[in-house]
């Protein structure tokens, strides 16, 4: 006798359908522009904070992982860094975007007139030792805050910053969402800000979490922090291991 021939196998409860934001031309053409760069792009809609692309390199493929020699050898690549997501998982300094910031702050405290002369040698903050430069050394001469902008002029934001003085400054960037932080050291130990991401799933919100943004104000700050901090460059502790010699280089001796 056959038993249970008109029943049919309990069908898997039909979940809610997940719908991604992600762009997949823009996704691939981030892709395609990074070729072999030790780099990432991403890129947010600012309307809505949607996620419209996230590509890093290099990376490395799950089946090539697998394999426990290779393994090993993509844990002991200290120049390349494959297993590191640089999209999220590395610390950036946010370079001259920050100068937005700086404008702003300007303007809340009408100084957004001031006039500011750039040289080829640079500007060294009172008190330091060292100019704080421009990109190829250019030299811009007179400029005010508009032409600053259109050269994106360091000299000049970096002077701006340092006559707003750091409470100015660290309250402007508090107001666009910045961690402050007294000093450097302890602004490393920030963290991650995982309540970014737009979901209930904390192990989601945890693996996707970027480190905090943060900015430096306390009484200790020198004012070539101060300067180096208001063109986006941070303070010398402030950056990633990857990105901290390089940026230091570029803008300042």
């Amino acid at each position: 006798r056959l038993l249970g021939l008109a029943r049919e196998p309990a069908l898997p409860a039909v979940g809610t359908d997940l719908v991604t934001t992600i762009d997949y031309a823009l996704q691939r053409e981030a892709f395609a522009q990074l070729r072999d760069r030790r780099a990432a792009v991403v890129v947010i809609d600012p309307r809505n904070g949607q996620l419209l692309a996230l590509a890093r390199r290099p990376g490395v493929a799950p089946l090539y992982a697998e394999v426990i020699s290779t393994w090993r050898d993509l844990m002991s690549d200290e120049q390349e860094k494959p297993l590191l997501n640089r999209a999220i998982g590395e610390y950036y300094l946010p370079g001259s975007t920050f100068k937005a910031i700086t404008a702003a702050a300007a303007m809340e405290s009408r100084l957004d007139n001031k006039v500011y002369t750039c040289r080829h040698e640079g500007w060294t903050p009172p008190g330091g030792g060292r100019p704080i430069r421009d990109d190829r050394e250019e030299a811009h001469g007179q400029v005010d805050l508009t032409e600053a902008f259109v050269h994106s002029c360091n000299q000049y934001f970096a002077q701006l910053g340092v006559e707003l003085d750091r409470l100015r400054m660290g309250g402007a960037a508090e107001r666009f969402g910045l961690l402050l932080f007294p000093n450097a050291a302890r602004s490393l130990r920030a963290g991650r800000q995982d309540r970014l991401w737009n979901t209930g799933n904390r192990a989601i919100a945890s693996l996707l979490a970027p480190f905090g943004s943060t900015f430096v104000s306390g009484q200790e700050l020198t004012k070539y922090d101060l300067g180096l901090e208001s063109i986006g460059q941070g303070p010398p502790c402030h950056r990633s291991s990857a990105e901290k010699n390089l940026q230091h280089d570029r803008f300042a001796e």
